[in-house]
């Protein structure tokens, strides 16, 4: 240590060069380097979402979520399964390894969507190629208390609001660049 010492003092021009060559050679790196700030680690996942209507959350189970997992079984590197049944929406969260390609997976599912035997009306989609990190945000439509809306019945509100998010928000919200989907949740 401490000859390393000696020759650095001894040579202290030829160390002073260096680490300003190695300091402007980091600079460069660090500005041309992609990198996340927040790197994407989500695995391939294909989302299946229903729109169920007047359907509660126990027949939504029994008679949508329950038969397309069963139908989705058995695919080629499917990890995990996992889904969620609620008011007017099943959601299937089918996540495949790594190593499977998203369009194949895609189709392997879609092919298996079409023989499952749902409910009159009930047509699974799937949902944009996106990950986790890609759900943005999250907002509400809400009727000002002392505004038009405040004089209607709270099921009339809650329709005029959806009306509102589907026919003007979300036709404006997909004009933007760079928005795969938006997906609306609630109302009556």
């Amino acid at each position: 240590m401490k000859n390393i010492v000696l020759w650095s003092l001894n040579n202290r021009y030829l160390v002073l060069g260096t680490l300003i060559c190695f300091m402007v050679f980091g600079g460069y790196i660090a500005t041309t380097v992609p990198i996340d700030a927040v790197p994407d680690i989500t695995n391939i996942q294909v989302m299946v979402n229903v729109k169920t209507g007047a359907l509660g959350p126990e027949q939504i189970e029994r008679q949508v979520t329950v038969p397309i997992e069963r139908e989705i079984t058995g695919l080629p590197g499917v990890l995990e399964t996992r889904s969620l049944s609620k008011y007017g929406l099943s959601q299937i969260v089918v996540v495949f390894e790594n190593s499977v390609d998203i369009y194949w997976a895609r189709s392997q599912i879609f092919e298996r969507l079409s023989a499952v035997e749902l409910p009159d009306g009930i047509k699974p989609e799937l949902a944009p190629i996106t990950t986790g990190l890609g759900e943005i945000v999250m907002y509400t439509v809400e009727a000002d208390p002392n505004g038009p809306l405040s004089k209607l019945s709270e099921m009339d509100k809650l329709i005029r609001l959806r009306e509102v998010q589907d026919r003007l928000i979300k036709t404006e919200l997909r004009r933007v660049p760079g928005v795969a989907e938006v997906d609306t949740n609630g109302g009556y």
